[in-house]
């Protein structure tokens, strides 16, 4: 497709949906060389939230970076798109325009990706519209000297992983990551959010809630009730269909059906013809968890447990592979097949696209170098889905640990200066607890960021 395609289709997707747009998020981070000043990472985000995050200002010699929120207006939409008309690789900010490294207009090139944006809810979609250029002559700051300047800033930050952290930026963006020179706008949807539920083996309850009302005849909702998979019932709820009213400042549509018979269906909302996202329903008496319910009647007299806590590597293996499996994931294990010795242990996969490399260890966590071995096949990996186009910050890696943290102080620097998740026996033991309520695809991922040590202290796993 060429730039006017994708930009046709992504101006469709915010024409329709601006309706429910409240503010404007602004972040941008600019390398300083000399008197050029060229922007590394842009990002605006279209919201229908009510956000209000702290706003950022940081300028050093090296950088400047900023995150701004404002109201949305048609005046700036308007602009923004004649913007991307005319100078695509210009960005704007409330200080000053900053511009893309790049020679020649004509190597701006645009990508739109209609589906999903990293780290943002995976149940509603998040289109976005890139803005990319090849120069390559760009020179990244000198890392040590920006995390000093950091520091004595007058909004000071522990290190550049916080600076990244506190400000959304991606964490390998001064590495060459799949984001930097790059423009990020996002167009999320109109719907807050959402409850859903299946009662009583018959009645699918749903509820959305949005900040601003829509043109009911523009709103439909369609269903597919999971039976036999070839013949499965499949119909829309119009908009007309919904009650809708107000609750405390928001506009509600819900409806309430008797269907006869449901376990599992699947919601597809949308509006002006463009899909908002989908969600599974499952009925709260139906098997909370289908993976775990299987393994457990099948073997009763080996829990999980059994195999985590063992003192053999091949069962502490076999016991993550579990693990994962039963909350969501799709391991695949390459242990002991003598023409898979150089890869990981483990790889897993999500639905939402994110790919997990896994190490699994009894021992230390470096013991025979399992760090940068697994740091290195991570990279190759990056570089592999680069050149696909995909969005590498999905992929991640973790390493099991049978120990507890106590005993990885040792090697958390390590784990820190490769950007690798380390989960210990504690952190393990919180994950069990979640199988019969496993979290979201997106609440493990970020639990997985959450757990690439910081040098300094020792922190909680949350999940």
């Amino acid at each position: 497709m060429q730039n006017e395609d994708y930009l046709k289709e992504f101006n469709s997707i915010l024409d329709a949906w601006e309706f429910g747009y409240i503010k404007i998020v602004c972040k941008y981070f600019v390398i300083k060389n000399g008197t050029q000043q060229h922007l590394l990472y842009g990002l605006i985000g279209f919201s229908s939230e009510n956000l209000n995050p702290v706003e950022y200002y940081v300028e050093t010699s090296q950088c400047i970076a900023g995150q701004e929120v404002f109201n949305f207006s048609n005046a700036y939409l308007k602009q923004l798109k004649l913007n991307l008309e005319n100078s695509p690789q210009v960005f704007k900010t409330s200080r000053a325009s900053y511009s893309l490294p790049i020679a020649d207009q004509d190597k701006c090139r645009f990508y739109f990706d209609p589906t999903y944006f990293p780290n943002l809810n995976p149940t509603f979609r998040s289109p976005h519209l890139r803005i990319l250029t090849d120069n390559q002559s760009i020179r990244l700051p000198d890392e040590r000297r920006l995390e000093l300047e950091l520091r004595s800033h007058e909004t000071p930050f522990d290190n550049i992983q916080d600076f990244f952290q506190t400000l959304g930026f991606p964490a390998d963006l001064l590495r060459g990551g799949e984001s930097a020179k790059k423009i990020h706008i996002i167009a999320t949807t109109p719907i807050v959010d959402m409850t859903y539920k299946i009662q009583d083996h018959k009645t699918l309850n749903i509820k959305f809630w949005f900040n601003k009302k829509p043109q009911i005849d523009k709103f439909k909702t369609g269903i597919r009730i999971y039976k036999n998979l070839q013949n499965d019932p499949r119909f829309t709820f119009t908009g007309k269909e919904f009650s809708w009213s107000e609750d405390n400042g928001k506009i509600t549509a819900e409806i309430s059906k008797d269907l006869q018979a449901i376990d599992v269906v699947r919601i597809f909302p949308s509006y002006d013809t463009h899909n908002i996202g989908s969600v599974v329903v499952v009925d709260e008496n139906f098997l909370s968890n289908n993976r775990h319910e299987a393994y457990s009647a099948l073997f009763p007299n080996a829990p999980i447990q059994s195999f985590l806590s063992s003192a053999n590597q091949d069962d502490f293996e076999f016991g993550i592979s579990t693990l994962l499996h039963q909350l969501k994931l799709s391991p695949i294990h390459f242990t002991g097949i003598d023409k898979l010795n150089d890869g990981p242990d483990l790889l897993a996969y999500s639905n939402a696209g994110h790919i997990y490399i896994v190490e699994c260890t009894i021992a230390d966590p470096n013991n025979k170098g399992k760090l940068f071995k697994l740091h290195a096949r991570t990279e190759i990996l990056k570089e592999h889905y680069k050149k696909k186009g995909y969005t590498i910050e999905l992929i991640r890696p973790v390493l099991f640990t049978s120990l507890p943290k106590a005993n990885t102080v040792a090697h958390r620097g390590s784990a820190a200066n490769f950007g690798i998740s380390l989960i210990c026996r504690e952190d393990i033991e919180a994950l069990v607890a979640r199988i019969t309520n496993p979290p979201t695809e997106q609440e493990l991922f970020q639990a997985a960021l959450n757990a690439i040590p910081e040098v300094e202290k020792v922190q909680d796993f949350k999940i």
